[in-house]
């Protein structure tokens, strides 16, 4: 684990990028993995060509989520279970909501990935998916505003600030993607 403060290879014991061609080279890496997952599902062609779209982005998120839940997680133990003074503070709580909300993005993610991959393209699944990415888009604009700004979690460059930042912006583009499909 290149970004664990563990091992000291990329992040220091304060969460700070130590060697920043090793941490951003895992982080390309890591997206490189997330699309050719996501790029499975091309090979099923029973699939309508929007359904199989709009499943790997839901996709995405999920990955996405767990990253952010991993990382709050991780600072979470590092920090405020080991701390006693830091246990109830503002920082701790932010760490919660992170840990908590992505769990919650990543839930919703796999119901609609599994609606899309898994359900007859006569369903009309893009009420619920409308709703959901509305429902994600919320979750994520939070995070952001929580984790990323001031003195939060995720406010120095490092796993939680990219993959919040992430997250949001595949919650934004899923929201437009249905609001316009829908329009349309």
């Amino acid at each position: 684990m290149v970004s664990t403060t563990d091992e000291g290879l990329a992040v220091d014991q304060n969460f700070r990028i130590d060697n920043a061609n090793l941490y951003f080279a895992c982080w390309g890496s890591f997206i490189v993995a997330m699309y050719l997952v996501a790029s499975v599902g091309n090979e099923r062609g029973t699939m309508m060509a929007s359904r199989d779209v709009f499943a790997r982005r839901w996709l995405w998120l999920i990955i996405s989520s767990l990253v952010v839940m991993a990382a709050s997680s991780r600072y979470y133990d590092g920090v405020c279970a080991n701390h006693r003074t830091m246990t109830g503070s503002e920082f701790c709580s932010e760490l919660k909501s992170g840990v908590a909300l992505s769990v919650v993005s990543a839930i919703i993610a796999g119901i609609m990935t599994i609606l899309l991959w898994l359900t007859p393209e006569r369903l009309p699944v893009d009420m619920i998916g409308i709703f959901f990415c509305l429902c994600t888009l919320i979750i994520w604009g939070l995070l952001v505003a929580w984790l990323t700004f001031d003195y939060g979690p995720g406010a120095t460059v490092g796993n939680i600030f990219f993959g919040t930042w992430i997250s949001a912006i595949l919650a934004l583009d899923l929201f437009v993607s249905y609001a316009t499909t829908r329009m349309s």
